[in-house]
């Protein structure tokens, strides 16, 4: 029965939840550290939002849009999704599952990249930025320094700038099953390591366009202030109550 869902967290809370909200909308509020799917926006305002859109005086159809995300497929099997990025590492274990370091990755896969996002996507984002309306995704090799096409700095996480090699960036189409190249390894999902995979494995990935829900904060107030849903004519009841 719920209107919509307040998510208060990173890019690893919010995919938690998009695991198992279906089509019930989310309001997604960044905190923490390393978030890209989630907003900054001041609470207030966002709950005004979600609560007009859970109450049905803005409909979810006109105030919401629907993300892409990307599904990981082991075995032909769909095991998990991510919001933004999947990168393939050839350690061995999940271990600490967050992403600090950029030895050993091998593979990144985005949904959305924008150029002025922290965290593993900042190196599609800073190659080829891709918006969160496209319909299309990236994948991007990665490569030694050494061997590198292109070398970039990105922002990999807060104050730590690090050095990372390119070797090519393909576009990602939805329905395309794109096999990883390595044969054993971890999977980071929006830069958690979460699934291990073996010589015995079939790994793939897929970018799906039907993703979460989101509700558009800005435009549920927009038609707010149209349609004065928050206007009290003076002398009504509720007027006068908000007055005292």
């Amino acid at each position: 029965g719920a209107g919509a869902i307040i998510v208060l967290g990173g890019d690893g809370t919010n995919r938690l939840v998009a695991r198992a909200c279906d089509a019930v909308p989310l309001v997604p509020l960044s905190t923490g550290t390393n978030n890209v799917f989630p907003a900054v926006r001041e609470a207030t305002i966002a709950g005004l939002a979600a609560g007009l859109v859970a109450t049905g005086q803005v409909s979810a159809e006109e105030a919401t849009v629907r993300n892409k995300v990307l599904r990981v497929a082991l075995n032909g099997t769909v095991r998990d999704l991510a919001l933004v990025d999947l990168c393939t590492s050839n350690e061995l274990w999940t271990g600490a599952k967050a992403l600090w370091r950029t030895e050993g990755l091998d593979q990144l896969f985005v949904a959305f990249a924008e150029s002025d996002a922290i965290g593993l996507s900042s190196v599609a984002g800073l190659t080829h930025p891709v918006s969160r309306q496209a319909a299309h995704g990236l994948r991007v090799d990665l490569a030694p320094i050494a061997a590198a096409e292109t070398v970039l700095s990105v922002p990999l996480a807060p104050g730590i700038m690090t050095d990372i090699g390119v070797a090519a960036v393909h576009e990602l189409h939805p329905g395309e099953a794109q096999p990883v190249r390595i044969a054993h390894g971890v999977i980071a999902l929006d830069g958690e390591r979460e699934i291990e995979f073996s010589n015995n494995d079939a790994v793939s990935v897929q970018l799906d366009l039907q993703g979460p829900y989101t509700v558009e904060i800005g435009r549920v107030m927009a038609l707010a202030a149209e349609r004065g849903l928050l206007r009290k004519e003076p002398g009504s009841a509720a007027a006068v109550a908000a007055k005292k």
